[in-house]
């Protein structure tokens, strides 16, 4: 669960080779990959990450019993074959069975969590290894309201100004090549 970039790096270009045999089953195939991560943000370095990572690790913890209770009492017999490694998750994936700690959420690196300048990495990194948009969660479990609003602030002060900045200074360079 807690795979390094790499690891969705593999997933989305799985993903990104399936979709071109895609047959659409309405209007459009929709070719965009969103990546969803807690979202913490605070100015304060040491704050943002012991906070962050707490609420993160919380989160990945709550995911795992639930996944694991999802599986409770199914007839491993009327699973199909290629579907029974899920049902099995708790024998061959240490995660599933002790959770995970905060420094493993921090030593991840893909979580969305520390000052405006390592928000805006993360995202970074995400869009480097080809996903489209990030959708963070900021209003997961033991976050407070003060917190949640907090982080809201920060990301339209600092992070989402970063990226509309970013997006022009992409669309002059384009324009500017046309021109030539």
């Amino acid at each position: 669960m807690l795979g390094q970039y790499d690891t969705v790096e593999r997933r989305i270009n799985i993903y990104r080779e399936a979709i071109k045999t895609a047959q659409s089953v309405g209007k459009f195939i929709n070719n965009k990959v969103v990546v969803s991560s807690i979202g913490f943000c605070d100015e304060n370095k040491q704050r943002a990450r012991e906070r962050g990572a707490e609420i993160a690790a919380w989160n990945v913890n709550i995911r795992l019993k639930n996944y694991a209770k999802g599986w409770e009492g199914v007839d491993l017999g009327k699973v199909p074959a290629d579907y029974k490694h899920h049902v099995r998750r708790a024998e061959w994936d240490p995660q599933m069975r002790k959770g995970v700690s905060s420094e493993e959420v921090l030593s991840s690196g893909r979580f969305c969590v520390g000052t405006p300048d390592e928000c805006i990495e993360v995202v970074e990194n995400y869009e480097r290894i080809g996903a489209d948009q990030i959708m963070p969660i900021f209003q997961a479990g033991p976050a407070t309201d003060a917190e949640v609003k907090n982080s809201l602030r920060l990301f339209g002060k600092y992070v989402i100004p970063h990226f509309k900045e970013k997006e022009r200074r992409a669309k002059a360079a384009a324009a500017a090549l046309a021109g030539n």
